[in-house]
């Protein structure tokens, strides 16, 4: 999974101000990122913090690929923002979900990893996707954790961005 960003200093934000001031930068790295086409690339939207950013923001990167390839671009969230994690049932138009974990552990401060009200938390996520058709990819470094990885499987999930040195692990 890929995540686009626009970096300013120590300060990532993606928005719809970034969006209008820097697209050539965004073009640029939508043309190397397509150079050579990929059916496993997936393109997020992180840090978003309203539902009006990431509709034009999603709508700019789809209309600037279709401009460049004549082709649809499907592109996700990032769930890694308080109003992301919490509000994903309000987003449209979006292809899949990122869960980052190492984000959510900060937003919701569990007791420990395996607290129940903090895997609920991601099993709603999960579940409110899994409604809509959408998938649901997890990363973060909670899962290089056996006993956390087994439990969000028997929650349901799917889809893991994962370390290569772990591969063996995950057998």
């Amino acid at each position: 999974t890929v995540d686009l960003y626009f970096n300013q200093g120590f300060f990532t934000k993606l928005d719809m101000h970034q969006i209008n001031n820097h697209m050539q930068i965004f073009e640029i790295e939508l043309r190397a990122l397509f150079k050579h086409p990929h059916p496993h690339i997936k393109l997020s939207i992180p840090d978003i913090k309203n539902t009006e950013d990431f509709s034009y923001i999603n709508k700019e990167f789809r209309y600037k690929f279709q401009e460049l390839y004549n082709e649809k671009l499907k592109i996700g969230i990032d769930c890694n923002t308080e109003f992301s994690l919490n509000n994903i049932d309000q987003f449209r138009n979006y292809s899949h979900c990122l869960i980052n974990l190492d984000a959510g552990y900060d937003i919701f401060k569990p007791k420990d990893i395996y607290h129940m009200s903090y895997l609920k938390k991601y099993s709603e996520i999960n579940n409110i996707n899994y409604r809509r058709q959408k998938e649901v990819y997890v990363k973060g470094k909670d899962l290089d954790d056996l006993k956390f990885f087994k439990k969000m499987i028997y929650r349901g999930f799917k889809r893991y961005v994962v370390k290569e040195e772990l591969f063996d692990l995950y057998k």
